[in-house]
């Protein structure tokens, strides 16, 4: 199970998520387009101020929960796709598992732990614990979606979409293209936080989709033996 977060984490480190959402060129100028030098019009400065305000919420809530399906090329040239349950409780508890079947991988604070279900057995992580180890929880913590949220509009353009359904429920679709590498990234946004990103790269995506926002998760620290 442990090699699969890594493996997971490797593909999303790859995918567009920050890419196209974080700029590196200066926020001076509020009115302008920093990928082209233009000025933004009207609605185009209304796409950014609606995104960048539902990033700045997601990093500030206090629960979620987020589904990932990511897509991998296999050296055959077939498409394959993985689903992740991965359930967050800000700044540092999370658990990740693949079903009700599979192992589970839970962080709290600076200690990693994986539960063995025929076993029924939780075990300490010792390698994947401790200050130095930087865990999975980076993805998605306050302060990478603020740095998000500040640097839109820098190196990367936001264009509102069609409305879209997730799972029975609308959404505004914004898509956030990073100019350098023309990397697309869609965002469905509904109450004011993200419901669902597409993270595209080539022919590849890796889609989340988040719910139970500041619902009751519970993430403690397991008993060992």
């Amino acid at each position: 199970m442990l090699k699969t977060i890594f493996w997971l984490s490797a593909v999303l480190a790859l995918v567009s998520f920050t890419g196209a959402a974080c700029g590196s060129g200066s926020s001076s100028d509020k009115d302008k387009d920093k990928t082209s030098g233009k000025q933004m019009t009207a609605q185009e400065k209304q796409a950014l101020t609606e995104v960048k305000g539902a990033l700045t919420n997601f990093a500030n809530v206090k629960s979620f929960k987020v589904v990932l399906v990511a897509q991998v090329l296999q050296p055959s040239g077939m498409i394959t796709s993985s689903t992740f349950t991965y359930d967050f409780v800000p700044p540092d508890r999370y658990q990740l598992y693949t079903g009700p079947t599979a192992g589970i991988t839970r962080v709290v604070g600076s200690e990693t732990f994986t539960y063995d279900r025929p076993s029924d057995r939780w075990m300490l992580l010792t390698d994947y614990s401790g200050p130095a180890y930087q865990g999975f929880n980076k993805l998605f913590d306050a302060k990478t979606m603020a740095a998000i949220a500040e640097s839109l509009g820098d190196s990367a353009t936001v264009t509102k979409a069609s409305t879209d359904t997730v799972e029975g429920k609308i959404c505004q679709l914004y898509v956030l293209t990073d100019e350098p590498t023309q990397n697309k990234t869609d965002l469905c946004i509904a109450d004011n936080l993200p419901l669902r990103f597409v993270y595209h790269v080539g022919s590849l995506t890796t889609t989340a989709v988040f719910s139970a926002y500041n619902t009751n998760i519970e993430i403690e620290r397991p008993k060992t033996n």
